[in-house]
């Protein structure tokens, strides 16, 4: 019984060696470098970063409010930079104003960076919307953002 005993606490002990052998050999990744590496990954590099994301902005609104191919894009980031959380893909915030020869919009978006090419419009929140009610805005914004928002596009 006394050599069972032996064997198994060596058994297991190799086991434990193994398995701690195989963790070391694993890349141990800080969750700073994984958001780092996604938006390396994902977002336009500096030169194509304006053309981009006016390109698609205007994509956006011609098909999504029925803009006409005259459509005019000016578009403030909220915040510097893109935003990462987790391994989803890096946000953008921007205030824009759109207008074309029949009518003009001005809001909020959250759009995502994607491939290095291209942007994804995620939420538009126009300004009547948040005007009427403003607490639509931490919906789908981070409290930075949203002060921003009413401190500098809501004023009176």
């Amino acid at each position: 019984m006394n050599h069972n005993f032996q064997q198994i606490v060596l058994i297991f002990t190799l086991f434990c060696f193994a398995l701690a052998s195989q963790n070391e050999a694993q890349p141990n990744y800080s969750s700073s470098e994984i958001n780092l590496s996604h938006i390396d990954s994902h977002v336009p590099d500096e030169q194509n970063f304006r053309n981009y994301l006016q390109r698609d902005l205007r994509s956006y609104f011609i098909k999504e409010y029925r803009f006409t191919k005259d459509v005019q894009i000016e578009f403030t980031l909220l915040r510097e930079g893109a935003t990462q959380v987790g391994v989803s893909l890096p946000k953008f915030y921007i205030w824009v104003i759109i207008s074309d020869n029949s009518k003009n919009l001005e809001g909020a978006i959250r759009a995502a960076a994607l491939d290095k090419s291209e942007f994804m419009v995620t939420n538009f929140i126009n300004l009547d919307e948040i005007k009427n009610n403003p607490s639509v805005l931490r919906t789908v914004f981070p409290a930075a953002v949203c002060n921003k928002i009413e401190r500098e596009f809501l004023k009176e």
